[in-house]
């Protein structure tokens, strides 16, 4: 069944009906590229450096078709009976989101999508939104009333200049004491630049997110306003909806608790966590704590192929 963004409200029902009821689960993924020009995998590659590769090319590119297949096993028949879903997905901005997403691509991938006949008018038309968790957690308000999502780009601490970490520690003094004070006046905040906008967005998005929501105010300032509790909820009802969004069959997937199946899956487990889960964490003892909140079982019929002494014979 191919599901499209005009029709996956009234569609996700049935597909989450076929996730629960499944003995697995299948995904595979088509991605606008592979590896980028600078990256290169070898065989010497301990698993820190192939991490980091991995990650490099996850944030270079992106899924733009997902498959799902529900496999449920005939008690009678002992045959199994299979319910695939497939979908376009395409983070454009909406009326409600300014999403700002970058794409990138490699001219070999796009090539070969099209000489297997994928439609990118559909793809541009009908792709299915994405918000990860990190992603709807960044969300702030414009003036227009409408959210915009702050990208992937982290600002460390450590990095700052002594400027920097100046301006941070008056900003968090200044935000403390605001707090404390239980006033429902917006607290307005210097910022000067666009490096110093974002570094007070980080840091109320960290320290205070659900409660304390960052607008511009001004090409030097912004401010900060408290949350009532209403607009918590619409905010909130807002941003889970899942009109809006893909990841809503990943955790319908992770819901039906039963194991997910790939074939030399790497790239797509990884791009999974990082679009639709969270962003892809510093190191790979990280990731294994992401992968597996999102997923409790995952199999590589590639790895099986490989390792397995039962399955080498095969030529998977």
């Amino acid at each position: 069944m191919e599901v499209l963004k005009s029709d996956f409200e009234k569609t996700l029902p049935v597909i989450k009906e076929a996730l629960l009821d499944a003995d697995f689960i299948s995904v595979d993924a088509e991605f606008t590229g592979l590896t980028p020009p600078n990256i290169q995998m070898f065989q010497t590659d301990d698993l820190t450096q192939r991490y980091n590769k991995i990650k490099s090319c996850v944030q270079e590119f992106t899924i733009i078709q997902y498959g799902v297949c529900a496999f449920k096993r005939d008690k009678k028949t002992g045959d199994f009976i299979a319910k695939p879903f497939n979908f376009y997905i395409f983070g454009n901005d909406s009326t409600d989101i300014h999403s700002r997403r970058v794409f990138t691509s490699t001219a070999s991938s796009l090539a070969f999508l099209r000489s297997n006949k994928f439609d990118f008018n559909k793809l541009i038309d009908e792709g299915i939104p994405f918000y990860n968790f990190t992603e709807e957690g960044s969300f702030s308000s414009t003036q227009s009333g409408t959210s915009m999502l702050n990208r992937r780009t982290y600002i460390k601490e450590s990095s700052l200049t002594t400027n920097g970490k100046n301006f941070l520690d008056n900003a968090r003094t200044a935000i403390a004491t605001w707090l404390q004070g239980n006033t429902e006046k917006p607290l307005v905040v210097q910022t000067n630049s666009h490096f110093y906008k974002k570094l007070i967005t980080q840091e109320v998005l960290e320290k205070h997110n659900g409660y304390v929501q960052v607008a511009p105010r001004d090409s030097k300032h912004v401010q900060l306003v408290r949350l009532k509790e209403e607009e918590k909820k619409q905010r909130e009802a807002k941003i889970s909806s899942p009109t809006l969004n893909f990841r809503a069959v990943i955790e319908a997937i992770k819901d039906a608790k039963c194991p997910v199946v790939a074939h030399n899956g790497a790239l797509d487990i990884f791009h999974t966590v990082d679009q639709f889960w969270q962003y892809l964490p510093e190191t790979i003892e990280e990731c294994k704590d992401v992968v597996n909140s999102m997923w409790d079982y995952i199999v590589d019929t590639k790895y099986l192929a490989e390792y397995h002494p039962l399955l080498k014979v095969t030529w998977l």
